[in-house]
């Protein structure tokens, strides 16, 4: 299967949802984790570029809680 028919999947096996039903693994919604298989391949790329978003805020809020 090429790139073109085929993004990878972000999750990282580390699923565990919060409190907002967001995975502390991957970032994604459980509505997002749902859907992902149905979604276009330009969706898929954009909510990928989203999740770093989310995991760099999510980094930062653990950081900032350990102190």
């Amino acid at each position: 299967m090429d790139l073109e028919s085929h993004v990878q999947s972000p999750c990282i096996r580390h699923c565990c949802l919060d409190e907002n039903d967001v995975c502390l693994g991957c970032q994604r919604t459980y509505k997002e984790i749902l859907d992902w298989h149905s979604m276009t391949i330009a969706q898929q790329l954009a909510l990928k570029d989203e999740l770093k978003s989310r995991q760099c805020a999510a980094q930062a809020k653990r950081s900032f809680s350990d102190k």
